[in-house]
């Protein structure tokens, strides 16, 4: 319970539940019986071998220091699955009562971070990803998809009012993803959600339940669709046609105009950005309306200056005094907090999917990504091919992932600045980087035989936790933080190994 209490809430919580599960595994002694158990075991044995790869992989590797790090981050894919698989077994009752705790504890989570939206003054300016306490948005919408999912079930299998809270709490989490503005939770909902929904529908032989399931699916793709037309089609993708390059102000200052072949492929809503823009009026009159300089920085950390012209160029006016004279309080703190198009502020609640659009729109113009936490990604992957190709057998080791990253960098021209040179934001690519194609297609068996198994008895619990786990890793390094090792390593085990029961919940 101290575990999951802490998954979403703090690492320290979660490092003492794992202290004291493993404490008290050792002081229960009987370590002749656990070992017969783990080691009659072959998916705990298999299971574990996820972590010991980690431990072959020194043998090859130069800096141990940072693969002591990454080793201890890992630990709880080892000792996790000892623990459950030798020492702990629960009844259906007690199983069931701590998925409700869980599910209660991330829902108290999203209820004390909607409190803090609440309490935001200009939530339009606001990053809503910060509303995660403690941990990172990816995988607090990790959690969150998991214990809506899990209410979903224990709505389905429970009869009478004990099935309202759940679909409440189950919808309420939902909605609180596309709060959230999490890429990541968004996508493994829009794929999970109508995938299990059109499963159910077919299995079901009550006529007035698929109509509903059925109608209820098909409403949630339309929605989801038509939102992402309607942003697509909003976008301008092209400059708008006849745009003038003016002469001077209305105070007589000359504008300047960046004609080159990189400029024309700079746009905001189709307007040139570096096109009729009077510097030094935008300086002397931006330092009349707002306590932040305009050599300074937004609340995003990006230079001011760029985000003024960028937001000024969005309304399709001119780079001017007047036109700062102009502004009202609103739009300075939109400024002032990085938003960069007027755009965000007219439809903050697709803000986040017109981000992205512009994110790959500026990518395919070959303007960089740096800073852009979704079209990175790109670079990030052309990278981690790169190191693979490089070291295609067992890859670079545990512990030169970073170093072989760094060097990538430097060797290519990735067009990201340092501070942005991250790595594979992929678990897949960063297995290959690490242990070369051996070893991924190794852990990928790992990964594979328990879904197997699963698949057979069809147990829902373990299915769903999976499949947003690996879908998660198609965008994210989900093993490699404290959290996100952590969220993989106790489901897995937990769901896997510590029921008394077979469970057959199809």
């Amino acid at each position: 319970m101290v575990l999951m209490a802490g998954l979403p809430w703090s690492n320290f919580l979660m490092s003492l539940g794992q202290f004291i599960l493993l404490g008290n595994w050792i002081l229960e002694f009987d370590l002749i019986e656990k070992s017969k158990k783990y080691l009659n075991n072959k998916v705990a044995l298999l299971v574990t071998t996820l972590f010991l790869i980690h431990v072959f992989g020194l043998l090859w590797t130069s800096d141990f220091e940072y693969a002591l790090k990454d080793l201890r981050i890992k630990l709880p894919l080892l000792f996790l699955p000892i623990v459950f698989a030798s020492a702990i077994q629960f009844s259906k009752k007690t199983f069931h009562f701590l998925i409700d705790f869980f599910i209660v504890s991330i829902s108290i989570s999203t209820f004390v971070s909607f409190y803090k939206y609440l309490t935001i003054e200009d939530i339009a300016f606001f990053d809503k990803r910060n509303l995660a306490i403690n941990i990172s948005h990816i995988r607090f919408s990790l959690l969150i998809c998991l214990a809506a999912f899990f209410s979903l079930y224990r709505f389905y299998k429970n009869k009478g009012f004990i099935k309202i809270p759940y679909l409440m709490i189950a919808l309420w989490l939902i909605s609180f993803l596309f709060i959230l503005e999490s890429f990541s939770g968004i996508v493994i909902i829009s794929i999970l959600l109508p995938t299990i929904t059109v499963l159910y529908a077919l299995r079901i032989n009550n006529k007035v339940r698929r109509i509903i399931s059925s109608t209820f699916i098909i409403a949630f793709t339309a929605v989801v669709v038509t939102t992402l037309i309607w942003r697509i089609k909003e976008y301008q993708f092209s400059p708008i046609a006849n745009q003038k390059m003016l002469d001077v102000t209305e105070i007589g200052s000359p504008y300047f105009h960046d004609t080159t072949a990189w400029s024309f492929k700079q746009l905001e809503n189709g307007h040139y950005i570096y096109q009729n823009v009077a510097y030094w009026e935008l300086e002397d009159a931006w330092n009349e309306v707002s306590t932040i300089p305009y050599s300074g920085k937004d609340a995003n950390g990006d230079k001011l200056y760029i985000t003024l012209i960028r937001f000024i160029t969005s309304k399709g006016e001119p780079k001017n005094k007047a036109t700062i004279l102009s502004l009202n309080q609103k739009e300075i703190k939109a400024i002032e907090a990085g938003v960069a198009n007027i755009n965000y502020l007219k439809n903050p609640a697709v803000a986040r999917i017109d981000k992205i659009i512009w994110e790959f729109d500026s990518y395919s113009k070959g303007l960089g990504t740096s800073g852009h936490s979704v079209a990175s990604r790109i670079v990030y992957w052309k990278q981690a091919w790169r190191l693979i190709k490089k070291n295609m057998i067992i890859g670079v080791g545990t512990g030169d992932v970073q170093i072989a990253f760094e060097e990538s960098y430097k060797q290519s021209n990735s067009g990201l600045n340092e501070t942005f040179r991250l790595r594979a934001h992929n678990q897949y690519l960063t297995f290959g980087v690490t242990f070369g194609i051996i070893g991924l297609a190794i852990i990928l068996i790992i990964i594979i035989y328990p879904i197997i198994l699963n698949a057979r008895i069809k147990d829902y619990y373990y299915l769903i936790f999976i499949s947003i786990a690996l879908l998660s890793m198609i965008n994210e390094d989900t093993l490699e933080t404290q959290a996100g090792g952590t969220f993989f390593a106790f489901f897995n085990a937990f769901l896997l190994f510590s029921r008394d029961y077979l469970p057959k919940t199809s």
